[in-house]
């Protein structure tokens, strides 16, 4: 991106994924990334939330 500063993305939670998915999609845009508490919609991860893991 000549002129044009990539930037660090940053996410949080469902955000993280959003992240990931833009760096994936478009690496020649950004300059890293930053992750916190990733949560990648897995089955497993969804059953922990729904089943009161994420109200502990």
């Amino acid at each position: 991106m000549a002129g044009h500063l990539s930037p660090l993305v940053f996410g949080g939670s469902w955000g993280s994924t959003l992240a990931l998915a833009y760096s994936q999609t478009h690496p020649d845009k950004v300059t890293g990334m930053v992750l916190r508490g990733i949560f990648l919609l897995r089955k497993k991860e969804i059953d922990w939330f729904y089943e009161g893991g994420a109200a502990a």
